[in-house]
């Protein structure tokens, strides 16, 4: 996880450098500034940059990135349900009431120019980032899924329950044969168990797409 913790800090700084400032131009009628969160209790609390809006209003924005998949093009991306640390379960940041200062997900897919260098600044060629509101996601959640926060720990008990006696291939979905579907990474000693959440799915609670390279940003509308 440190190593996710560097390289999410390395993600940050190309946001800061490539994204944020060209967002605030874009944007300008309407936002007043975006700043870094460097106060380590409200990071605790979910907020690595605060989005202020001219009219008063505050969005705290969490950065999520796929690290472990860089170059990959992966169309999912894993919502945390749960880890271990010390060999105790910790709940993850989709549903713990300690990240109850998120506002807003930013899910990032990055590209290195390099595959084989270490991730920097400089050797990320591009960032895909989907900007979703924490409560529409989690209320997709809830009304497609019948996944909510005061069942999810119970849900997912069942479900690794399920994983441990499936085949190895076989793959334990939310609800139904598609959409999210369970996974525990056993490989890492947190043994995290996810919802790996396919991309159509997030789409729907999406509010903008950002394709950020180092000559700008360009912006779907959804």
């Amino acid at each position: 996880y440190d190593k996710n913790i560097e390289e999410e800090s390395i993600i940050g700084e190309f946001l800061d450098k490539y994204f944020y400032p060209e967002i605030e131009e874009k944007y300008n009628n309407n936002i007043k500034n975006i700043t870094r969160n460097y106060d380590v209790a409200k990071q605790n609390k979910g907020v690595d940059v605060i989005l202020e809006c001219k009219d008063g209003y505050r969005i705290n924005i969490d950065e999520k990135t796929a690290t472990d998949y860089l170059n990959k093009n992966i169309p999912t991306f894993a919502l945390e349900i749960s880890f271990l640390k010390d060999n105790i379960k910790k709940d993850g940041w989709l549903f713990d009431e300690k990240y109850c200062d998120t506002d807003t997900y930013l899910f990032c897919w990055g590209w290195k120019v390099d595959e084989h260098e270490e991730l920097t600044v400089e050797n990320i060629q591009r960032i895909e980032a989907y900007s979703v509101r924490k409560n529409e996601l989690q209320q997709l959640l809830e009304d497609d899924y019948g996944l909510n926060k005061y069942n999810y720990k119970e849900k997912s008990k069942l479900a690794v329950q399920e994983i441990d006696r499936s085949p190895k291939s076989q793959k334990v979905f939310l609800n139904g044969e598609s959409g999210p579907r369970w996974h525990i990474s056993y490989h890492l000693n947190e043994k995290p168990i996810n919802l790996v959440t396919p991309k159509h799915i997030l789409k729907k609670v999406t509010k903008n797409i950002f394709n950020i390279d180092k000559h700008g940003v360009k912006i779907e509308k959804l």
